[in-house]
């Protein structure tokens, strides 16, 4: 989601990646591929959208725009669900949120800052159930995770970030930058606007990403999904949906990228092929797809 005015006083610093800080995935050859917007820790939702479709866990893949707990009833459940999305095949990229966490917790003197004012100001205050330890966990955890994702497709490679692409540079310029991290002196700024953005947004910006596809962001909430040149904002503030139960207030996006014909990955409606959600319970699926139901001949959700 977009900083509040308080959250734009929290800088993004560099860290410790454990992992890539550019990750791609090959095209899925048993299944379908599906992105889905910012989750604030509303898995009751996901798990909705997922059992709607008939996700095949071990087969379809589920790729997440980041910002992935605050907020949400079900944010303690952040750990399961990274564990899980990773068994699957799947990834996010990190946020906003996993970069404040971050920020906190992790380097020499993890919490030497109001930690308790951060947490609540930004809807972090389930953390404090928590003790330091656990928090420490949490944020190696999101360390992890990397800024961009690539997606191969039989219909072209998709892009997913959570904020935006400078709207002046090209998938590849972009890319080159993150993955020389702090030997680049641009790294911090372009890390930075992948993160926190929202100039394409607020300044309507048809500009596409040259050299990829489609680019998939969250990070600014809209009220239903919008595309400008070929990136896609699909994050309707699931969220504030969650909280209240009232799908006025806000609902899950998701839309299955590999279900993108031939010739359309540049100028396709997101709108066409979203779905949105709001009812349901439980936790995601997570054992293999047994098979077709032989009823319908779709797959058989989990």
């Amino acid at each position: 989601m977009a900083p509040s005015s308080t959250q734009a006083n929290i800088p993004t610093r560099s860290v410790s990646y454990s992992g890539s800080v550019v990750r791609r995935f090959h095209c899925n050859q048993t299944g379908r591929d599906f992105v889905v917007g910012d989750l604030h820790g509303a898995y009751d939702l996901l798990q909705s959208a997922l059992a709607s479709v008939g996700f095949c866990f071990g087969k379809d893949r589920l790729f997440c725009v980041g910002d992935l707990a605050d907020r949400g009833r079900r944010s303690n459940d952040v750990l399961p669900f990274l564990d899980w999305l990773d068994a699957g095949g799947g990834g996010s990229v990190r946020g906003n949120h996993e970069v404040m966490l971050i920020d906190l917790y992790t380097g020499p003197t993890p919490a030497s800052r109001d930690e308790h004012d951060v947490l609540r100001k930004n809807g972090m205050d389930w953390l404090l159930d928590l003790d330091l330890a656990q928090r420490v966990t949490i944020a190696n955890a999101f360390a992890a995770l990397p800024l961009a994702i690539e997606v191969e497709t039989p219909c072209g490679t998709v892009g997913i970030v959570h904020a935006d692409v400078p709207h002046r540079m090209t998938w590849g310029e972009f890319t080159d930058i993150l993955k020389r991290k702090e030997k680049d002196g641009e790294f911090a700024d372009i890390a930075e606007y992948a993160l926190w953005s929202r100039l394409r947004i607020e300044r309507g910006i048809r500009q596409p990403v040259v050299g990829i596809d489609a680019v998939f962001v969250g990070h600014s909430p809209v009220e239903e999904p919008i595309t400008l040149g070929n990136v896609h904002f699909i994050d309707t503030g699931a969220a504030f949906g969650d909280l209240t139960q009232n799908p006025q207030c806000g609902v899950l996006t998701m839309v299955e990228i590999t279900a993108i014909h031939p010739g359309e990955m540049a100028s396709f409606s997101v709108a066409a092929h979203s779905q949105t959600f709001l009812s349901g319970r439980g936790d995601p699926p997570c054992r293999p797809c047994a098979g077709r139901n032989r009823a319908n001949g779709n797959r058989r959700p989990h």
